[in-house]
């Protein structure tokens, strides 16, 4: 049986994940050993999102970014801009309604695979109950089209 999702905003305006089945949050990992740190369930999928500088009131866009690991919490992505941990940045991610901006702090940098290229852990940051709700809907829709094609023969 296929792991279930739920997301709902609670009266707070906080994203509550509950998670079913294999791989929810906090469950130990047998294949390493270890507890799992993170809080919400990651999906693969390999999307295009577009990665901008945030300095305060102004913003430069720095260019693609290739998101290859999403959660309701945050993407792991692929670009050609070296940035360090503790930064922030925002996020462009296309939806069925839009572009939808979401801000985030850069946990982790790595040298990518190859050269010039760079692997980013990026924890979202979203500022309002508007970018929850738009972040949490583009979690599900990814979600929801993995769910598909897995079926698909």
């Amino acid at each position: 049986m296929r792991n279930s999702l739920k997301v709902a905003v609670s009266s707070t305006e906080n994203i509550v994940m509950a998670h079913r089945g294999n791989g929810a949050a906090g469950s130990i990992d047998e294949t390493k050993g270890a507890k799992e740190k993170r809080q919400s369930e990651r999906h693969s999928v390999l999307e295009l999102g577009m990665l901008w500088s945030s300095a305060g009131e102004s913003s430069a866009r720095l260019g693609p970014a290739m998101i290859t690991n999403v959660s309701i919490g945050g993407v792991q992505i692929h670009t050609k801009h070296a940035i360090k941990a503790n930064e922030t940045v925002v996020l462009e991610l296309g939806t069925n309604e839009g572009p939808v901006f979401i801000p985030g702090d850069i946990r982790y940098s790595k040298n990518g695979h190859s050269e010039g290229s760079y692997t980013l852990g990026v924890r979202f940051q979203p500022e309002t109950k508007a970018d929850r709700q738009a972040l949490a809907q583009y979690v599900l829709n990814l979600r929801d089209q993995i769910l598909v094609s897995d079926l698909s023969f």
